[in-house]
């Protein structure tokens, strides 16, 4: 080997190492700083389970203004329904779209049930409501799947069409959405081949659920109870 190949040689290994180690490098601070956020909405969770709201919110805030998408959520759920802080729907918007542009489908869920229903702060739109719960029912949210499936049954937005109101019917009912049940008695019948279509889909909605399921609580494992932690915490602000 002459020296030009050989110093060659040599120069494509050590930035190949270098590279390696660089992504090695970012993999661990990566996984080290999600350690810590996680750390950090455990603390804020515990504050909300020890009714002491006004501390949680300040730590859920901290968190949301560092773009934490599942701390952006929660202080939307806690400005719409006044929980450690005055009830402000504006602020609760604002955080619920920062979390949803994240990705983060419960917020995306929230803003589609605000724009199909309306309010103070939000006008009513269907299309905008239809477009957030579809990208919601995306990723296996079964009050989206519901509330889909239930615009597609009345034709409330979008076009009346019962075949993929059975679809996300299903889901959402196979994901233990009890209303979805009942609105599945009471559509029509359809025809085989939509039938089938619906029945195909429904065929993988558990495995994907559960897959969603598992991310979020990889993601951070406390997310489940504290949701429910603040529905029931309606108004606390001490």
């Amino acid at each position: 080997m002459n020296s030009y190949l050989r110093t060659r040689w040599v120069t494509i290994f050590v930035l190949n190492s270098i590279l390696i180690f660089s992504c090695s490098m970012a993999q661990a601070a990566a996984i080290s700083a999600t350690e810590k956020a996680n750390k950090k909405l455990d603390s804020a969770s515990a504050s909300i389970q020890q009714h002491k709201y006004h501390r949680a919110f300040k730590q859920f805030h901290k968190l949301a203004k560092q773009g934490h998408p599942t701390a952006q959520h929660i202080i939307g759920m806690m400005y719409e329904n006044g929980i450690g802080v005055e009830k402000n729907i504006s602020k609760a918007v604002a955080y619920y779209e920062k979390s949803a542009m994240q990705d983060f489908g419960d917020a995306q869920c929230t803003l589609g049930r605000m724009y199909q229903q309306g309010n103070a702060v939000v006008v009513k739109d269907a299309e905008k409501a239809r477009d957030w719960l579809t990208k919601a029912a995306e990723r296996n949210i079964p009050e989206a799947e519901y509330n889909l499936g239930m615009m597609h049954a009345n034709g409330d937005g979008v076009p009346q069409d019962l075949a993929k109101a059975s679809q996300y019917l299903q889901k959402a009912s196979a994901h233990g959405v009890d209303e979805a049940k009942d609105a599945l008695a009471k559509l029509p019948p359809l025809p085989n081949y939509q039938a089938n279509g619906a029945s195909n889909a429904l065929g993988s909605a558990g495995e994907s659920y559960g897959q969603g399921l598992n991310n979020i609580q990889q993601a951070w494992g406390g997310y489940g109870d504290l949701v429910k932690s603040l529905k029931s915490a309606n108004g606390a602000v001490n």
